[in-house]
């Protein structure tokens, strides 16, 4: 859902040193994919999920600086899909 709003494929192959690092390079390509991610104190959105390797990353602003990635990791940011309007 994210991806498809902010007109991004689906999958990204980019060089990062951290989350915190790979966040800004897809923002740099694509304006807005940070905010859609991250608040303004780096902290993750609650409605966002972001694994690396499968495991939960934490919503912490140290989260994203202190996950150091690797070749051949994978990161997979996830939003939440809730609501919606009621059909007769």
């Amino acid at each position: 859902m994210l991806v498809r709003h902010l007109n991004i494929e689906p999958e990204l192959t980019v060089d990062a040193k951290n989350l915190n690092d790979l966040l800004d390079k897809i923002d740099g390509q694509h304006h807005g994919f940070r905010d859609s991610v991250a608040d303004e104190t780096g902290t993750i959105r609650v409605y966002v999920n972001v694994f690396l390797n499968g495991e939960r990353v934490g919503r912490d602003p140290a989260s994203l600086s202190n996950a150091s990635l690797k070749d051949g990791d994978e990161v997979h940011i996830l939003a939440s899909v809730a609501g919606g309007a009621r059909f007769p």
